[in-house]
């Protein structure tokens, strides 16, 4: 679970900004909407609420840059991406620190760099137990012993731990957990295992929705039963769909649809699961995909040979025996599409990142929609963590105080994050209006066209 992520000299974020996920000890309130870990109870939810500009898409761009630099490392586009309200910020580091857990164990991982530079200056996964933090590893550019362990490795995996240390280039443009966990294998029982185990939870359990970008893989539709769960959610939503169902497509076709990159990048991220599945034994040798764009959504196969029965998903609409193209239907059912494996994927420690999560939807399916995924994951360990302009979902019938966050600009420029729960009102309160009329700040301040 996600306990809490800081960043600074990021986008809009020029100081130190945080968002925490431990529940407020004030707040006695919807204990439902926490979870023990190691403790402590973690929120389950965060809403995050601004102006336009504010810097809430930034917030989510944060989660997205660290996934991305733990996946290939810095490049070009990261060196405008320190806080430019100010020249002074391009030569100074940018820091990015996320805690979380990985069943019971607490984590804290993070990175400074100078983004101008493409430089990382220093790297840390640290173990929170007890009373002291344990080094999973420390990497440190100015250093003379620049890459140091706590870790109590057998003299085997010492030598190894050397070795990985000495090949790597620390102050590079790369991360030392992403070289840890870069074609190489560890036994189970092996200590190098906490690397795969926190490197996978931050590259995989934190999805991350923008309205750009949808998640590509939706593996909740990979069965006949999530298929039809799929048609009956959006039934429900009142979207005037009865069924989905996939319909045979040419692999031409697909590759036009998809394009040369999109299927570039299936083989990339497919090959090292077909590796896995021949080395299990697996006589087939194939493993089934599913892609979404903003256009489509495809089923696939793929096997050492390439991509092969392909189909696209087709939707049947109530009073009519048409099936109708993914493109052809609207923005709001494409956008239930990018959210509904939230609903629907099962998954038990998962965080879900999502960058205006009312785009295109009515105020009423959103609220719906939110109230389906408290039902649905009640007792597990996921997490929502989503930026909204929607003022009627700020509601204390269903957000505790502490999971309602404003993000405002300064007259610096510069985001601030805060709580609702630094406000001391009632618990009865309708914090949409006073929020509206401006109480908590985080709302646009408008100004007249004449000077005036």
């Amino acid at each position: 679970m996600l306990i809490r992520v800081m960043v600074q000299n990021f986008k809009s974020f020029s100081e130190r900004t945080e968002l925490d996920m431990i529940s407020s000890a004030k707040i006695r309130r919807k204990n439902e909407h926490t979870k023990m870990r190691n403790g402590a109870k973690v929120l389950k939810y965060a809403a995050v609420y601004g102006a336009n500009a504010a810097g809430k898409s930034n917030l989510v761009q944060a989660f997205s840059f660290l996934q991305r630099t733990l996946r290939d490392g810095l490049d070009i586009s990261s060196a405008d991406l320190y806080c430019r309200n100010s020249e002074t910020n391009k030569g100074r580091e940018s820091v990015f620190e996320i805690q979380f857990t990985v069943g019971e164990r607490v984590f804290a991982y993070g990175f400074t760099a100078i983004l101008a530079k493409m430089r990382v200056c220093e790297e840390w996964l640290y173990e929170l137990r007890g009373g002291r933090p344990r080094i999973l590893f420390s990497v440190n550019a100015s250093s003379n012993a620049p890459i140091t362990t706590e870790l109590d490795f057998s003299e085997k995996d010492k030598t190894r731990f050397r070795t990985y240390a000495d090949d790597f280039t620390a102050g590079a443009d790369a991360l030392f957990l992403s070289e840890l966990n870069r074609s190489k294998r560890f036994a189970s029982g092996s200590k190098f295992r906490v690397f795969v185990e926190t490197f996978r939870w931050l590259t995989e359990q934190i999805v991350i929705i923008t309205p750009a970008q949808p998640p590509r893989d939706a593996k909740y539709l990979l069965s006949d039963d999530g298929i039809r769960h799929a048609g009956e959610l959006l039934s429900s939503f009142d979207t005037g769909i009865a069924e989905a169902c996939p319909e045979p497509m040419s692999l031409e076709a697909f590759a036009d649809a998809a394009g040369d990159q999109l299927i570039d990048q299936i083989r990339t991220d497919t090959s090292d699961r077909l590796r896995e599945v021949a080395r299990l034994g697996n006589a087939l040798g194939k493993i089934r995909g599913c892609l979404q764009t903003r256009d489509g959504l495809y089923f696939f196969d793929v096997d050492p040979s390439g991509i092969s029965n392909v189909s696209a998903l087709r939707l049947r609409h109530r009073g009519t025996t048409s099936l109708f193209d993914f493109r052809e239907e609207s923005d709001g059912t494409r956008r239930l599409f990018d959210l509904m494996g939230m609903l629907l994927d099962g998954a038990e420690d998962t965080v879900y990142v999502v960058d205006e999560i009312e785009r295109s939807l009515h105020p009423m399916l959103v609220r719906r929609f939110l109230e389906l995924f408290m039902d649905l994951n009640a007792g597990k360990a996921c997490q929502i963590v989503f930026s909204s302009h929607e003022a009627s979902i700020m509601d204390q019938e269903l957000f505790r105080r502490d999971e309602i966050w404003f993000v405002d600009r300064g007259d610096d420029g510069a985001s601030r994050l805060y709580s609702l729960d630094r406000f001391k009102d009632r618990f009865d309160k309708d914090v949409a209006k006073a929020y509206l009329e401006g109480r908590y700040g985080a709302v646009p301040a408008f100004k007249s066209l004449r000077g005036e």
